[in-house]
């Protein structure tokens, strides 16, 4: 039997020391949400099993382990700084703005950024106590989730703006070095394969496809590929 923990209150939430409340609890939580995400008001945040391990005093200390607030930050959510670099990104490449120089800064500050964490150990989702008893099921962010954050939109609206292509390329070329394994070089490799495809699919001029193709080539072999 699963008992589950409503939300107080409509919010962002974060949360850590969960592992340890579970096992002073003898009972396993699963999270239905991660750091970052908006909660509506009632809506249910962990899950504890089993119900019977499971009391008011406890769903109170869990629910203080939550971080509650009305607005994300970038503590402990990876997405909300590279949202807010995509943000703006987007806001240079809309018609009314037509500023594709802010564009490229901001996928220069995503490339720097990603080039960190690309370096780094993601969280995994199943956390265990000391004596190996599975005591807490997240959902993390991956670093898939994270690369296609940063490129999936400016990438989809870069259209016509061949340098900004060119600097989406340029930015996966950054971070090529610093990975450590084939796995994210297969994400690194398939989100450049996206941004040649828009290309082509944007009816550029031979001149600029033939830039694309060449800049393309290039971040393949700094991959590896």
């Amino acid at each position: 039997m699963v008992n589950s923990l409503p939300s107080p209150c409509s919010a962002m939430i974060r949360s850590w020391g969960l592992t340890e409340l579970a096992r002073e609890g003898d009972l396993m939580l699963r999270l239905h949400h991660r750091p970052g995400e908006f909660i509506a008001e009632g809506a249910i945040l962990a899950d504890a099993w089993p119900r019977e391990h499971w009391d008011e005093k406890l769903a109170a200390r869990v629910n203080r382990a939550m971080i509650r607030g009305r607005q994300r930050s970038d503590e402990q959510d990876m997405g909300f700084a590279i949202n807010q670099l995509v943000e703006v990104a987007l806001r240079a490449l809309s018609p009314g703005i037509n500023d594709p120089f802010t564009a490229m800064t901001c996928i220069d500050w995503l490339s720097a950024a990603l080039a960190r964490i690309a370096q780094r150990k993601f969280p995994v989702p199943l956390h265990y106590d000391e004596e190996g008893k599975l005591r807490l099921v997240t959902i993390p962010v991956t670093f898939a989730e994270i690369v296609a954050t940063a490129f999936g939109q400016i990438r989809n609206a870069a259209g016509i703006h061949v340098p900004v292509t060119l600097r989406l390329l340029d930015a996966i070329a950054v971070i090529a070095p610093h990975v450590r394994t084939e796995g994210r070089r297969e994400i690194l490799e398939h989100h450049a394969v996206l941004v040649e495809r828009s290309s082509r699919e944007a009816g550029l001029m031979k001149d600029d496809r033939l830039a694309v193709e060449k800049r393309y080539k290039q971040t393949l072999r700094l991959l590896g590929k």
